[in-house]
């Protein structure tokens, strides 16, 4: 998808309560911002203060009585998690750890943490706070916050495993009333008690899948397509860890600064084609991204592109209309989510020769079917 005169660094903000904001910068680290009616939630960063705040909330004795082993979390071990959390953040992966504040006071309140999971398409909550500020309704804002959150991590295309995030996972021990209450007011579901870390625990899960009716079959129509063929200049990717958002904004700007376009010979129109093609699988591993127009043979193709034959094949359509690139990571996800039978050989979006990103574009998304 076209990122067209859109510097390296990608902000998104989501206008619901909570308000979210999404911020990368240049090197592709990420930035999370989280405002509720209370708190302000952030991604953890590398300072010293950080750190500080981090080290005594993990090593305080009430904090973690009924966390995890029960056991205050040594300095040096809470400094390796401080590390793998902000490796997390450096690299565009939006399910790590956050820092908690007061909205008014902007005093330290605790942590909260949206993390990964064994599982592909499952994250786990967690949350700690400091007891001074219990019983006072800031866990349950927190969490629920971090439901907007993970669905929002959706909308913007991120991965765990390779899988679109279905599950969130928690749990509680059977002792801390307070802790499952929160996770039951938030909608989550007690599946199962075992030990574990030396206490019974609670299990819960919230299925976003059905938290949200999934539509099942969202494209408009069903049509084929004879032989075509493309030309342009591609790359190698993956739905894995947002690299597709990493690698992609990069190619267009190619794309038009070295104006290819005019360069591709035998054009049959001037509309643009984003072709998904040599699938190692599903739409969780490695495929080729190309950028380029349909022409009306591969007699010559210029140095530095390749050329696709796009083989005979029946297509479902979905249109992406409205707030771009919103609209179209949204349309990929009902793609991901839909119970349309792919055959994974070679999918392409069409952009008009007018696409404008800031028009609400309309964008036309076609998916090869399985016979």
């Amino acid at each position: 998808m076209p990122f067209l005169d859109t510097p390296i660094e990608h902000i998104s903000t989501y206008h619901k309560n909570p308000e979210i904001h999404f911020s990368t910068d240049s090197e592709g680290s990420l930035f999370i911002t989280i405002d509720t009616e209370r708190l302000h939630i952030r991604s953890i960063e590398s300072t010293e203060e950080d750190a500080d705040r981090l080290i005594s909330l993990l090593g305080d004795k009430d904090v973690m009585e009924k966390y995890y082993t029960g056991q205050p979390i040594p300095e040096e071990t809470s400094r390796a998690r401080i590390a793998k959390w902000l490796e997390r953040w450096q690299n565009n992966n939006p399910y790590s750890a956050m820092a908690v504040f007061g909205n008014e006071t902007q005093e330290f309140l605790g942590l909260v943490i949206l993390g990964l999971n064994a599982a592909p398409g499952e994250s786990q909550i967690s949350y700690l706070f400091h007891p001074r500020y219990w019983n006072q309704g800031y866990g349950s804002e927190a969490v629920s916050s971090l439901i907007g959150y993970a669905e929002a991590t959706l909308e913007e295309g991120y991965t765990l495993g390779g899988k679109p995030l279905e599950k969130i996972v928690a749990t509680a021990r059977v002792d801390n009333p307070a802790s499952f209450r929160i996770l039951e007011k938030v909608g989550m579901k007690r599946v199962s008690t075992e030990d574990k870390y030396g206490a019974p625990r609670h299990n819960y899960i919230l299925d976003l899948k059905s938290k949200e009716e999934v539509k099942q079959s969202m494209y408009d129509t069903v049509v084929k397509q004879e032989k075509r063929f493309a030309i342009g200049i591609p790359i190698r990717t993956s739905n894995e860890n947002g690299q597709f958002l990493r690698d992609v904004p990069p190619l267009w700007d190619q794309f038009y600064r070295e104006n290819l376009t005019e360069k591709i010979p035998n054009k049959v129109n001037q509309n643009l084609l984003a072709v998904y093609t040599d699938y190692e699988g599903d739409y969780t591993k490695p495929f080729t991204y190309l950028i380029g127009c349909e022409v009306s043979n591969l007699s010559t193709i210029p140095e530095g592109m390749r050329g696709l034959e796009l083989e005979p094949s029946s297509y479902a359509v979905y249109t992406a209309k409205g707030a771009f690139p919103h609209s179209m990571m949204q349309a990929w996800q009902s793609i991901w989510t839909s119970n349309v039978k792919r055959s994974y050989t070679t999918d392409f979006e069409v952009y008009k020769p007018d696409f404008n990103p800031q028009d609400n574009p309309e964008i036309r998304i076609f998916i090869a079917t399985a016979k």
